[in-house]
């Protein structure tokens, strides 16, 4: 099968900032591949450029085998997008924004489907503004899946969450693996990229500094670190230990 995302030297300049240099991405259908970096490394503007929210200043993107230039309205059906903190209306209640999202699609889940599907049965009446952070994060995965994507990005899922809201995130990740859809997942906790991503790619700079499997990755560390080694671990002997401004 082709790849379902795929780019070839792409990049993206802001003026004297050169955000991308010249990446070279592939993903293949049914992973959960992993982008991860440093804040400033290019992975929020490489993902907004795989979504279609940015227009590439030079290089190649195939989503899907289709182009946003010229199949957007039909790329749109086909991907969902879950951002870190999705902004809904404060006063529609859960049900209303499940139907309002569930409408933009031809194809998908029943509204009854989602609300069961991400626990929110006994919050379905509450307004949006009077959910905890792990259920508005359950509300804005619902949204991002209500037209049954082949693709899905995750921008940061669980940031900010507690340990139970973010394993139940983790739980639907697993569950959309196991029904073999694509996802593209951003994360600055290593523990979750090791647990869910098929494949990571390490990014600074613009540029994929590391690709590979999570267990690859950490058998390249040095052979003392290797028997107790994370992914943890293997960022920061890539990254520095210094730390990074936000970008």
């Amino acid at each position: 099968m082709p790849p379902v995302i795929e780019t070839r030297g792409l990049e993206k300049r802001y003026g004297d900032v050169h955000a991308v240099r010249g990446l070279d991405l592939t993903v293949e259908a049914g992973e959960c591949f992993g982008l991860l970096g440093p804040n400033g490394a290019g992975k929020t503007t490489t993902i907004e450029i795989l979504e279609g929210l940015l227009e590439p200043s030079a290089g190649d993107v195939q989503l899907l085998g289709k182009r946003w230039k010229d199949d957007g309205d039909a790329l749109r059906e086909r991907i969902g997008v879950a951002l870190q903190e999705t902004r809904l209306p404060d006063k529609l209640s859960v049900r209303e924004i499940l139907t309002l999202f569930r409408s933009f699609y031809s194809r998908g889940p029943t509204v009854e489907q989602l609300i069961d599907q991400f626990s929110l049965r006994e919050k379905e009446k509450a307004w949006i503004v009077k959910l905890s952070g792990g259920q508005r994060q359950r509300v804005g995965l619902a949204c991002a899946l209500a037209g049954d994507p082949d693709v899905l990005f995750l921008d940061e899922p669980t940031t900010g969450l507690d340990p139970q809201s973010r394993r139940s995130i983790w739980e639907i990740v697993l569950e959309l693996r196991a029904r073999h859809k694509t996802v593209l997942l951003t994360t600055h906790y290593m523990e979750e990229a090791q647990r869910l991503c098929d494949r990571i790619a390490i990014v600074d700079a613009g540029k994929i500094i590391a690709l590979g499997t999570p267990h690859v990755l950490i058998a390249e560390l040095p052979a003392d670190q290797r028997a107790t080694g994370t992914l943890e671990d293997v960022f920061v002997a890539l990254t520095g230990r210094h730390l990074r401004d936000d970008a």
